[in-house]
């Protein structure tokens, strides 16, 4: 039963919120007439791959607080957050690295926004293959 809930639990939260939100974003690029509005198009899909990084990250955690109850530890979620912190540090020194590098030609906000958008779907990705997947 647990398992079950799990696995309800897991494709509504990753799978709703998705379809609205891509929608929005694709319809922002795609009315986009200014170079101007690339700004707005890059915060709105910033906005939304953070929700969806934040929700594939509180699952994980959910999944590492049932194997630290299960196996009476509390180091598992304890590392995950750890992880996630030094992420966090990392995203926000590579992409003022990049900002600063190609601020000049491209525009730093939007170097800026891009880079988080990458980075941040990356790490979405890996978290959602290496610990939310069915083996």
């Amino acid at each position: 039963m647990r398992q079950f809930f799990w696995i309800v639990f897991s494709c509504l939260a990753l799978v709703s919120p998705r379809a609205f939100a891509l929608d929005e974003v694709s319809e922002c690029y795609k009315n986009m007439t200014k170079k101007e509005q690339k700004r707005d198009c890059l915060t709105l899909e910033v906005k939304q791959v953070q929700s969806q990084y934040n929700s594939v990250l509180e699952l994980v955690l959910a999944k590492a607080r049932m194997f630290d109850r299960a196996n009476k530890k509390r180091q598992t979620a304890k590392d995950i957050q750890e992880a996630n912190r030094l992420f966090n540090l990392y995203l926000k020194n590579e992409c003022a690295f990049r900002s600063q590098l190609k601020g000049a030609e491209d525009g730093e906000t939007e170097v800026l926004l891009a880079c988080r958008i990458n980075l941040m779907r990356l790490r979405k990705n890996v978290l959602e293959n290496e610990y939310l997947n069915p083996e």
